[in-house]
């Protein structure tokens, strides 16, 4: 390396480390949690020479999304600064991972406002996280938007958004879409073709399913492990089990290599039409091959013997499980005791049996009881599973459960000290069944008071437990703590989804609040404090949109 070289890589060296120092700093002040007055003074050193590369860096770097958007913020208010494509899609990758589905759309629109044209990349992405949390709608708006714009998506944007439509039944528009991925070039693969053979097994159009299986091979693809699971399960789901055996074989001729979740679903087809000699067959070949059945291939014996009231085999099978190291599971007891339910002598049988292996206890069998109002006989099952090994906290969360939902919740109060007692602590799931009752009951300080409990023992409230909470609070027309506790889910990172959106205004119009809570709305819009704009723009559409559905009328 030359003199100038070496000088040229040490200069680099040094601006790098200049770069790095500066992004430590504003991340020790993004940390710190400050307000917003306070965080842009505390960055006023940083605004000079702002560019939209060193932004990015930033959040490259940050750990939550608050402090992503409470930099981004601050960025976008600084003379001579302007956000690009690629600081909105820095920031958009931060909430996509943390699923902050608000904070997504009310960037992807102030981004489109400020009329910035994102890449095809980010546009993927965002197909792709509205798909796997089940979003279709805006899956769909998302992709047409690119298809406007002539981007072209990903196949892994066009496999999630098609898979997404067959699991509704929206095979039409699946079609529609796989056709516009053809039209542009894009070819599919084995994974994409599984889909829509999955699509078309669904709804019995098993004709469709060769077609697809046809069109995959035409285009040099053989099936694979998850194709020829795909084909089974359509073929066994239409009571064709002969058709689907012939797919078995093919795997087989084809060195494709079976596995579990291949056979398993073979043998559903097997016991679905009573074939359970064949099925008793293919399980002692698994048996005695390099494919072990696993859990699920025994509950699914377990489940059809049950269920055609084979009780004596289904015993056997249990039996054997632990014979051959397949430990039984929730599913398996389960199965067992719904079809023991109403039969409380036997479900104790099963639940001696059950306490005696290394399977955590009968939570199942203690709701059985609680069912049939059994409770002393359920309260007797906690203590029966201390004598025989230890109660967990979820056997304590199961009983208070079934106490609140007939109507025992003092008892289940005292009962849920008991908890403390055994030295475990609260999980989120008791905090929220207990602060559900109380709410429902009209006990709003006790629910309160919970509320307070659960945030300074250190378990963290999530949306479940605010929405319960600001139900109650609309029920008792305390509209200024509402707000307060929506904007408090936003400080501290806790992103309300649509089922609180719509519970909260559901509770609003049987309490006659819409127009109060609507003029208080815009009160905090006029405000403008950003961090709750999108929140509270999100409660007036719902509000809009279930007003006009209900045919609200305005109050007097």
């Amino acid at each position: 390396m030359s003199w100038r070289a070496a000088i040229s890589f040490q200069d680099k060296l040094i601006r790098r480390s200049k770069q790095w120092n500066k992004i430590n700093a504003i991340l020790q002040i993004l940390e710190r949690g400050t307000y917003e007055a306070e965080l842009a003074e505390a960055l006023k050193p940083y605004s000079v020479s702002l560019q939209p590369a060193f932004v990015c860096e930033v959040l490259h770097s940050t750990r939550n999304v608050r402090a992503a958007t409470g930099f981004f913020g601050w960025a976008g208010q600084q003379r001579n600064y302007r956000h690009n494509a690629q600081a909105y899609a820095a920031l958009i990758d931060i909430l996509c991972k943390a699923k902050d589905i608000n904070g997504i759309s009310y960037y992807v629109e102030e981004m489109e406002k400020e009329g910035i044209i994102a890449d095809a990349k980010l546009y993927c992405k965002l197909v792709e996280i509205y798909g796997r949390l089940g979003m279709l709608q805006e899956a769909e708006s998302t992709f047409d938007h690119m298809r406007r714009l002539k981007q072209q998506p990903s196949l892994l944007a066009y496999t999630v958004l098609i898979h997404q439509l067959v699991k509704v039944n929206h095979i039409k528009r699946a079609e529609d879409v796989f056709e516009d991925m053809l039209s542009i070039g894009c070819s599919a693969d084995h994974v994409l073709y599984s889909v829509l053979m999955d699509g078309y097994g669904r709804l019995g159009r098993l004709e469709d399913v060769m077609r697809i299986l046809r069109e995959m091979v035409e285009t040099g693809l053989s099936p694979d492990k998850i194709a020829y699971t795909t084909l089974i399960n359509s073929f066994c789901d239409a009571g064709k089990v002969e058709e689907a055996e012939w797919f078995v074989k093919a795997a087989v001729e084809h060195n494709v290599g079976l596995d579990a979740a291949l056979l398993n679903a073979f043998l559903g087809g097997l016991c679905r039409t009573s074939k359970f000699k064949k099925a008793a067959q293919l399980v002692e070949t698994m048996e005695n091959s390099d494919v072990r059945p696993n859990e699920r291939t025994y509950n699914i014996l377990l489940y059809w013997l049950c269920k055609t009231g084979n009780l004596e085999e289904a015993l056997k099978i249990m039996d054997s499980m632990e014979k051959k190291g397949c430990q039984p599971n929730t599913t398996s007891f389960t199965i067992l005791v719904d079809y023991y339910s109403g039969r409380i002598d036997a479900a104790s049988q099963m639940f001696e049996k059950q306490v005696k292996s290394t399977f955590s206890p009968a939570n199942v069998t203690i709701e059985n009881f609680v069912k049939g109002a059994h409770l002393i006989e359920a309260e007797t099952v906690v203590e029966m599973i201390d004598k025989v090994c230890k109660a967990s906290v979820v056997t304590y969360g199961t009983l208070i459960n079934w106490l609140c939902r007939s109507n025992k919740l003092d008892e289940a109060l005292a009962f849920s000290s008991k908890v403390t007692q055994k030295g475990f602590h609260w999980n989120v799931i008791i905090y929220n069944t207990l602060i559900t009752h109380l709410c429902k009951a009209g006990r709003l300080e006790d629910a309160k008071v919970l509320l307070t409990n659960m945030w300074d023992s250190g378990c963290n409230p999530n949306v479940k437990t605010f929405t319960t909470y600001m139900q109650g609070l609309c029920e008792d027309r305390e509209l200024a703590e509402l707000f307060e506790v929506l904007e408090l889910m936003i400080e501290r990172c806790i992103v309300p989804d649509d089922v609180m959106y719509s519970a909260v205004v559901r509770t609003l119009i049987r309490s006659r609040l819409l127009n109060t809570c609507r003029a208080m709305i815009m009160e905090k819009l006029k405000a403008g404090e950003r961090r709750f704009v999108g929140v509270y723009h999100k409660l007036l559409i719902q509000i809009d949109n279930m007003a006009s559905a209900t045919k609200e009328k305005p109050e007097v």
